[in-house]
């Protein structure tokens, strides 16, 4: 038997003990680890690209998705950049710290 099948069954007993709440709170944290394009799955290619660049708890600037996107070869306007950026604030998923820079939410 592998580690992680010995394993299974413990995580998922002690996620049956929390409130419904903090089962959300891990749901949200492994989706952002995991998959993070399943936060936004009715998103637009610019919005994907963005989510699959943050990190749970990652500072980010627009500047910063900006390069990482250049560097992969995705090309977006800033008007795109900033209103993916916007509908991720607005959504919960990410707050602005001060001018131009952000944090995903869930930092511990």
């Amino acid at each position: 038997m592998s580690m992680d099948a010995e394993l299974y069954p413990t995580i998922m007993l002690l996620i049956d003990r929390l409130s419904p709440e903090s089962q959300r709170q891990i749901l949200d944290s492994l989706i952002w680890k995991l998959r993070p394009e399943l936060l936004v799955p009715e998103a637009g290619a610019v919005l994907k690209a963005v989510v699959a660049l943050l990190r749970q708890g990652d500072a980010f600037t627009i500047r910063w998705v900006k390069q990482r996107l250049l560097e992969q070869g995705f090309e977006a306007t800033n008007k795109e950049i900033y209103n993916a950026i916007t509908y991720l604030k607005n959504k919960g998923k990410i707050q602005r710290q001060s001018y131009g820079k952000y944090i995903v939410q869930g930092a511990a």
